[in-house]
């Protein structure tokens, strides 16, 4: 029978069995320590961080989107729902769903089929985002839910630029410069490159 060690006022230690000591408390003691359960799993319910706010890819590179989640350990993962959005720059008004992951099946939008995909599930929500394109550019939001973790699921969510590729030159020996910067932004909004000199 399980017991645990009681210290009395007066310095006497006793071992009692569990069962005894908790009816021993009465029903105000009782309350106490239902209520102390009952905020403990409360402290331990899912949470999601992205460690990154903001990220910025070339134009046709990957990007792997961040996202963690933390829960319970004594919840298991059977349940497990990860999803994906994208608002994106150019619409904001109107998100897509760009990946799923429902009680271990995962499905992906049909115009990023072959691009988008996790990276550690169940362990982790992270995706990878391949041959990235202008219109991936956007609000990425990662909601996470794992019932009876909790009723409302973590979201986390982190700006994705795109950035475009451009090549330039003053003369033949230059001609394979890259310049980089956001596609959408004219290159006199991020001010004037000096002219190199051979």
């Amino acid at each position: 029978m399980p017991s645990f060690l009681a210290t009395s006022l007066f310095g006497g230690e006793r071992r009692l069995p569990l069962s005894s000591s908790i009816s021993a408390m009465g029903s105000s003691g009782r309350w106490m320590l239902w209520t102390l359960c009952f905020t403990a799993l409360q402290t331990a319910a899912l949470r999601v961080t992205m460690r990154e706010s903001s990220l910025e890819v070339v134009q046709g590179d990957f990007v792997i989107l961040p996202c963690s989640f933390f829960i319970s350990t004594s919840t298991r993962l059977s349940r497990l729902n990860v999803i994906w959005t994208l608002a994106p720059f150019s619409s904001p008004e109107t998100p897509i769903q760009v990946i799923v992951y429902d009680h271990g099946q995962v499905i992906e939008d049909p115009s990023l089929t072959g691009r988008v995909g996790f990276t550690g599930i169940p362990l982790s929500a992270d995706i990878v985002l391949n041959d990235t394109r202008v219109s991936d550019a956007g609000i990425y939001r990662c909601m996470v839910n794992n019932p009876p973790e909790t009723a409302d699921p973590g979201i986390g969510e982190l700006a994705l630029s795109v950035l475009g590729k451009s090549v330039t030159s003053s003369n033949s020996s230059t001609a394979g410069m890259l310049n980089m910067w956001p596609v959408g932004q004219n290159r006199a909004s991020r001010g004037s490159n000096p002219a190199l000199k051979v």
